[in-house]
């Protein structure tokens, strides 16, 4: 079992979640726990900005690769993230990367020389 509190703009909510898993430690299993979220955020994340739950890409190493590339677009949009004052949502850097080319030239160029 494990319980989560979250306090946003004073109010105070809790959740039970209870999980079925062999690990008797108690470190061990908070560990798993928050792995476990940090991916399912990750696929959140990917579904809303890019639709991936919608994707009819089906054939041969496809789906493999349109997926890594939506990761790889995902963390140069954190990235940006990061540097932004506006603090946008995903969707919309995404769509601003589509419609302003220059904008897309920052995300891309900018991030990597920073980054690396």
């Amino acid at each position: 079992m494990a319980k989560n509190r979250c306090i946003r703009k004073g109010n105070i909510t809790e959740e039970t979640r209870y999980f079925i898993a062999s690990i008797t430690n108690g470190s061990d299993f908070a560990n798993a726990v928050r792995e476990h979220w940090g991916i399912e955020s990750m696929h959140w994340i990917l579904d809303v900005t890019f639709g991936e739950d919608k994707s009819r890409i089906r054939k041969e190493n496809e789906p493999e690769n349109a997926a890594l590339l939506r990761k790889i677009a995902l963390n140069f949009l954190k990235i940006e993230k990061k540097n932004d004052q506006k603090q946008q949502s995903y969707k919309a850097k995404r769509y601003l990367a589509f419609v302003n080319e220059k904008y897309l030239e920052k995300v891309m160029i900018d991030n990597i020389l920073n980054e690396y």
